[in-house]
């Protein structure tokens, strides 16, 4: 914090309202994108920023100007989605395809069921037909795909591409699991936030408390009004008054909801059931 003031004092800063600061070990430590864990930057408000309604920083739980609250997101951060393996055919298939190869019956079998000629009755079929569709069945080596199809593929090579792929994505979602560690992190000291301003900054946006009422407390705008209970009321469908629910060509949409209000301010709420 003395750092930060003296640099705010040496360079009589006055153009914004904070300031982001970090020692010369955390910068050479890296960055999140570089692929370290820890990042600290260090952020003071401005004593000689002139601005309006300048709150100043007196705790960990950072709150914004007041114009600037309505920048404060009302939602968790997104944690990133990991990657999946693409399908890829594995030694098993080429093993198998290998035998296939090795089979001279089968070989034989094939080249008349490719002529159009069943090889079981030695009667000519028609190619696509029905029978022919079904005989196929015997040449299929892996889902929809036929021996044949394979047999230009080097097999060496291509298990070596598919371990390459396996490792990049492993490598890939190594980094976004520490990334949504990370948010966790982030989200776990949101929720211990208490004022409706306060907020905790994450890659450059503001995150405040999600919830305008927690716990039967309505918490925006720090009310803690206690919210009592007013009505219930029931929303019907259309289908159900058109009577189109008890013909079974219609799904019922209908709901109940309890309307509460908050004792101090007013504010209404609706919990749908």
């Amino acid at each position: 914090m003395n750092i930060g003031k003296n640099i705010i004092e040496m360079f009589d800063y006055k153009k914004k309202k904070i300031i982001y600061y970090k020692t010369d070990l955390q910068t050479h430590e890296g960055t999140f994108a570089t692929g370290s864990e820890k990042n600290y930057t260090y952020k003071l408000f401005n004593n000689l920023y002139k601005g309006k309604c300048l709150i100043n920083l007196k705790s960990f739980n950072q709150t914004l100007p007041v114009e600037e609250t309505q920048k404060i997101e009302r939602q968790y951060p997104t944690k990133k989605r990991e990657k999946t393996y693409p399908e890829r055919y594995d030694l098993s298939v080429f093993e198998k395809l290998n035998k296939m190869n090795g089979d001279t019956e089968l070989q034989n079998d094939y080249k008349k069921w490719k002529d159009g000629i069943n090889y079981k009755t030695n009667r000519k079929i028609k190619i696509d037909g029905k029978i022919h569709r079904e005989l196929k069945q015997k040449f299929m080596i892996h889902y929809t795909i036929l021996f044949e199809d394979l047999t230009s593929i080097n097999s060496h090579e291509y298990l070596k591409e598919t371990k390459k792929i396996i490792n990049e994505i492993d490598d890939e979602n190594a980094i976004i699991k520490n990334y949504n560690k990370l948010v966790d992190s982030i989200i776990e000291k949101i929720q211990k936030l208490k004022g409706w301003n306060e907020f905790i900054e994450f890659e450059g946006k503001y995150y405040g408390i999600t919830n305008k009422v927690l716990n039967n407390i309505h918490r925006e705008n720090d009310c803690f009004g206690e919210m009592v209970f007013m009505m219930k009321k029931e929303k019907e469908c259309k289908g159900c008054r058109d009577g189109m629910a008890f013909n079974g060509s219609y799904s019922c949409s209908c709901y109940s909801y309890d309307i509460n209000k908050c004792k101090n301010c007013g504010f209404i709420e609706e919990i749908k059931y």
